[in-house]
């Protein structure tokens, strides 16, 4: 199996499981998974990145290499800011179905 094959059989894989993960999160309402489901795509993200930069030159893909290193940090406050919210919402959906409750 060749390079291309392998990142491009990674990435669909990293999809569909961000799509699995993603649907059930939303379903049952985990907030882990849905942060989990999140690290999934951009799992997919890069390996589609990595696909396309197989083709560049050596220099070109060295440079790409530099800067998904700068930018892997940005992703996390919005991860985690996603988390906190639906962590809230729940909490606040417990909250209301504990006060209705006799």
């Amino acid at each position: 199996m060749t390079l291309i094959r392998v990142v491009r059989t990674v990435a669909a894989l990293n999809l569909a499981y961000f799509g699995i993960e993603f649907s059930v999160a939303i379903t049952i309402g985990s907030v882990s998974l849905f942060a989990d489901s999140i690290d999934f795509l951009e799992d997919a993200s890069i390996n589609l990145l990595i696909l396309v930069a197989l083709g560049w030159s050596a220099p070109r893909r060295a440079r790409l290499g530099k800067a998904l290193a700068r930018r892997a940090p940005l992703f996390r406050p919005a991860r985690e800011a996603a988390a906190w919210r639906r962590l809230l919402a729940s909490l606040r959906r417990q909250s209301a179905s504990l006060k209705t409750t006799p």
